[in-house]
């Protein structure tokens, strides 16, 4: 799994087929192989990031006694707001069925 860290580094680095060694912040990861070893790890953590999001995007909310959205707070009856950011996200990265 990779570290908000190491992901930044993906997304900053300019050195994505010749990497600059020992000094890259996902070294250790990348061993040279970009297009194999680290995007195979981004898209671990991309995967379990969203289904960490799938999870929390309907709660059960303490007084209401029915499951809310945490960001835009509409229940689940009602659907996500049309600017929800957590509704965004998850339609994003949907899965083709």
């Amino acid at each position: 799994m990779l570290t908000e860290k190491q992901l930044q580094a993906l997304i900053d680095c300019e050195e994505k087929e010749d990497c600059t060694g020992e000094t890259c912040p996902i070294f250790e990861i990348c061993d040279n192989d970009y297009t194999n070893k680290v995007v195979a790890e981004a898209a671990q953590t991309a995967l379990a990031y969203r289904e960490m999001l799938e999870r929390l995007e309907w709660i059960e909310h303490k007084d209401w006694l029915v499951e809310c959205c945490p960001f835009c707070k509409k229940g689940k009856n009602q659907g996500h707001a049309p600017d929800c950011e957590l509704a965004k996200l998850l339609k994003e990265s949907e899965v083709e069925k």
